[in-house]
């Protein structure tokens, strides 16, 4: 028997990196898992929409492509996971930051279709999906200490969705 999900409620500002802020302000339920099924529509939508010759393009000089900006969700989102996991579960040691644009420039993600890609992203989101929609409201609740800041497993949630609706809405603007 299926256990119904518990709803995470809206985490304040002091759950997330100061730098996440900006994310949790993008979205205004206190659902975030459904809030993230409906994201992944719009993300995909956006995703599919762009032209197979404006996959590797650049707005600008050192910008990142298309391609590689669908894979630096995918990548965050991977370790905004393990983040998640290990608060939820309540690790108490310290967990690492990452460059972005080290694992970017090192991923090689321009050889990639993007159809490739928004597959992945597909992927990638559903085991999101499913990982969240099984914590409780104690496991919403816990934090680990992450780059100096205590963050909250639904802050970290928070951030996985405003972090990608905030790259894809700005490559609708900005690439396509």
């Amino acid at each position: 028997m299926t256990q119904p999900r518990t709803a995470s409620g809206k985490p304040s500002t002091e759950e997330v990196h100061p730098r996440h802020i900006r994310f949790l302000e993008q979205i205004e339920t206190d659902d975030i898992v459904g809030e993230l099924e409906r994201l992944t529509l719009e993300s995909v939508e956006i995703l599919k929409s762009v032209p197979s010759d404006r996959e590797t393009f650049r707005y600008a000089a050192g910008k990142w492509s298309v391609r590689e900006v669908v894979g630096h969700v995918i990548d965050a989102e991977r370790i905004f996971c393990v983040r998640v996991l290990a608060s939820s579960r309540g690790d108490q040691g310290e967990l690492s930051t990452f460059d972005d644009n080290l694992y970017t420039a090192n991923a090689g993600y321009d050889r990639f279709e993007l159809a490739e890609l928004i597959e992945e992203f597909q992927t990638v989101r559903k085991a999101t999906y499913l990982l969240l929609s099984k914590l409780d409201e104690a496991q919403w609740k816990r934090t680990a200490k992450i780059g100096g800041f205590n963050q909250s497993s639904r802050g970290i949630a928070w951030t996985i969705s405003g972090h990608s609706i905030h790259h894809f809405r700005f490559m609708k603007m900005h690439y396509l």
